[in-house]
């Protein structure tokens, strides 16, 4: 522990159940639940509260943890719990960032509101933007677009190239023009 004086909060809509920090971390409450006994009837038991251990989500690169009560359960990731509970519920249409890019610090000073396109300005200028082939679901090498974009240009039908690499003949048409891997290919877009 660092000695700095952790401070918790609720977080929104779990009020009772969750909290968070200013070191961003999640905790569970001390509360009572009931629950369905063999025998049918309902019973009561304690459940003491703990720091949750968040799981990393490897498609998203974020920390997640399971929030579960009153009938509810949710994945949630630690950045947006750790906003909420500090800065209040989010609004409508706005993401949460990591001021200073990195996903791992969700220390409510790092952490705000922001439009999508402003959330996209942060990661492009932190150098986190993940496109291209650093994308999770890419389904083509920085190469292979290359390649498509030599093949099309050497005279290949979109069809024959689709035959080739897994993609359809609509995304090498998108390509060509501009509308995707166009920070690789540098084409610039064309027309709608």
């Amino acid at each position: 522990m660092t000695g700095v004086e952790e401070d918790w909060r609720d977080i929104p809509e779990w009020e009772g159940l969750y909290q968070a920090s200013t070191l961003g971390r999640i905790r569970s409450r001390d509360r009572i639940c009931r629950k369905l006994t063999k025998g049918g009837t309902l019973a009561d038991f304690s459940l003491k509260g703990r720091i949750l251990s968040p799981g990393y989500g490897k498609r998203t690169g974020y920390w997640l943890v399971i929030l579960a009560g009153n009938g509810r359960k949710v994945t949630m990731p630690v950045h947006v719990a750790v906003c909420a509970a500090f800065h209040g519920p989010r609004p409508h249409k706005l993401d949460v960032a990591h001021l200073d890019g990195d996903r791992s610090n969700n220390e409510p000073s790092n952490l705000g509101y922001f439009t999508r396109s402003e959330n996209l300005g942060h990661q492009i200028a932190h150098g986190t933007h993940l496109h291209g082939e650093k994308r999770w679901n890419a389904r083509l090498t920085d190469d292979q677009v290359n390649d498509i974009v030599g093949m099309r240009r050497r005279g290949e039908r979109n069809a024959d190239i689709a035959s080739i690499y897994p993609v359809t003949s609509e995304m090498v048409s998108h390509i060509m023009a501009g509308r995707r891997w166009s920070r690789v290919t540098g084409i610039q877009v064309t027309g709608g």
